[in-house]
């Protein structure tokens, strides 16, 4: 009986702080606004879209669909919806910064389309998000959070920085802006 009494005791002294930090993380900032938001995830086939700008062309024709639905003021694109836990970690090396030998530093990639920050009400603290303009085609840039601005360039100077990522083989990106990091 006293056994009992004391897993009983121990086990709502647990579901209390299991309801306590439920409560705590509603309140804490995702770093994007979820409300009013509709996330999804779609899988394209390899037979169908067997290179990079197949996969961009039916991702554009989806973006442009879904800005055609009455009550959508943005949508974007990316390869990771937050919080889903897939997310994809890449190495990289930041130009005039050289890690130490035998490490290389590591951030997790998302590769989004223009309104994407838009579209999840993600602040760009610092320079710009990206344009349309952004592709292939031009100039290879990059956004940045603001965890990984202040640790490599703590004086607030990471715009207009290079780093490259190691995701296929693009060369140096340029830093054109710096983004709340979502939590």
């Amino acid at each position: 009986m006293v056994a009992e009494v004391a897993l009983s005791v121990v086990l709502l002294g647990s579901a209390g702080l299991l309801v306590r930090s439920l409560v705590a993380l509603q309140h804490v900032d995702p770093g994007f606004v979820a409300d009013r938001v509709l996330g999804t995830g779609v899988l394209l086939p390899d037979a169908q879209f067997p290179d990079p700008p197949s996969m961009i062309a039916v991702t554009n024709r989806l973006l442009v669909a879904a800005r055609q639905v009455p009550g959508v003021s943005a949508a974007g694109v990316t390869t990771t919806i937050p919080m889903t836990g897939s997310d994809l970690t890449i190495g990289f090396d930041v130009e005039d910064h050289p890690a130490p030998p035998g490490e290389r530093p590591s951030a997790t990639y998302f590769a989004v389309s223009p309104d994407y920050f838009k579209t999840m009400g993600i602040r760009v603290l610092n320079g710009r998000a990206f344009t349309e303009h952004d592709d292939a085609r031009g100039h290879s840039v990059i956004l940045i959070s603001d965890t990984m601005a202040r640790r490599y360039w703590p004086r607030g100077d990471a715009l207009g920085r290079r780093i490259t990522i190691g995701y296929n083989n693009t060369g140096p990106r340029e830093i054109v802006g710096i983004v709340v990091e979502p939590t």
